[in-house]
């Protein structure tokens, strides 16, 4: 059988702008909810409330994949990135996809986490 010898990277860039956006929209969606619990309408809870609960934890477990990439990658000082195996390069773009997905899923209750 032949070895696989494609290379997955993450740049420190891009992993440093993922961690921004990360940080920044869990700490957003959390005070959403903190807020929401004081003056939803509870007939439109139970939607809003599942789609920002489930977005705070895509934003926790895209943060742990990014802290794996750091700690198991294989880190370049030369080109300032990490190279990383299969497995994990696909849970990263995965991750990416689903905190995409479930925040286009916040615009249906009209949250929205981009800076205009």
């Amino acid at each position: 059988m032949s070895e696989d010898k494609t290379l997955y990277v993450l740049s420190k860039k891009e992993y440093n702008d993922f961690m921004t956006n990360i940080l920044f929209r869990r700490r957003l969606a959390s005070e959403i909810l903190n807020y929401s619990l004081v003056i939803k309408v509870f007939d439109e809870w139970e939607a809003f409330y599942a789609s920002l609960c489930e977005y705070i934890a895509i934003l926790y477990r895209f943060e742990q994949v990014l802290e794996k990439v750091t700690l198991a990658g294989d880190w370049d000082e030369k080109s300032q990135r990490w190279f990383v195996d299969k497995l994990t390069a696909g849970t990263v773009a995965i991750f990416a996809t689903s905190e995409i997905s479930c925040r286009q899923e916040l615009l249906i209750h009209n949250i929205s986490f981009l800076l205009h």
